[in-house]
């Protein structure tokens, strides 16, 4: 991600509809890895500039929480926080912790940013003991690429299974799945189908991200809605959406 996308996050994600709704999706998940790991530190990988820490820090002890993070902007505007957890430099291909010395992990849009996705898997696993808990999520549907993708830095939106694939390769077992952001999934399509045949690749000009700011009352529907339709999903299995959502558990 540039610089740029950094600060428009910290700007934007701790109301925007969207990180609020993937908050709301992930949250039972997050209680559920808290109640079942085995008692240790929670990592969150790819931190960015520290809403989930913020958010975390809510739901378990702070003390226990790790922010790792690569990129220094992001690191400075969660060091902005003033919250009272660990923040590391470092990236997800190479963690600095011990075989088997985290009990819970979150990767959250973070995998579709390495090349080696499959080797972040195996490290993954590394830091994780058996009963260990992973919680990812990635951008989903190579159909929706778009300006957004370039503009984050993506290498990639997950086909169907692939990701999966690649965890239980790592030795994990996939306990859950579900997708996130269903019913606006044709909106997007439609969208980003358009800017591709209207301004052709999503390369060809400074691309930007689809984030931005909404009148209040928009934005707090969209949040509900999210909150409400992940419920859903999550409950019937429902594995379609513009973003993908596991919670897993380590072999």
């Amino acid at each position: 991600m540039n610089r740029d996308a950094y600060d428009e996050m910290r700007a934007l994600e701790d109301q925007h509809w969207w990180f609020r709704g993937r908050r709301s999706a992930l949250r039972e998940h997050v209680k559920h890895a808290l109640a079942s790991a085995p008692r240790g530190p929670v990592l969150d990988v790819g931190s960015g500039t520290g809403a989930t820490l913020a958010w975390l820090a809510g739901l378990t002890d702070p003390a226990r929480l790790i922010g790792l993070e690569p990129e220094a902007r992001a690191l400075e505007l969660a060091r902005g926080r003033g919250l009272c957890v660990h923040l590391l430099c470092a990236d997800a291909t190479r963690l600095p912790f011990a075989r088997s010395s985290v009990a819970l992990v979150l990767c959250l849009d973070v995998l579709e940013h390495i090349e080696d996705d499959a080797a972040a898997c195996l490290e993954l696993a590394r830091v994780l003991p058996p009963g260990g808990q992973l919680i990812v999520t990635v951008p989903a549907g190579p159909g929706l690429w778009s300006g957004h993708d370039v503009a984050l830095g993506h290498r990639r939106r997950y086909a169907r299974g692939e990701l999966e694939g690649r965890l239980e390769a790592a030795g994990f077992e996939v306990e859950a799945r579900h997708g996130f952001m269903l019913a606006l999934w044709p909106l997007v399509w439609l969208v980003r189908r358009w800017r591709r045949t209207a301004v052709g690749s999503p390369d060809a000009a400074k691309p930007k991200t689809d984030f931005s700011s909404l009148p209040r009352p928009v934005n707090l529907a969209l949040a509900k809605w999210l909150a409400i339709e992940s419920r859903c999903q999550r409950a019937l299995g429902i594995g379609s959406g513009v973003s993908l959502v596991i919670r897993a558990r380590r072999r």
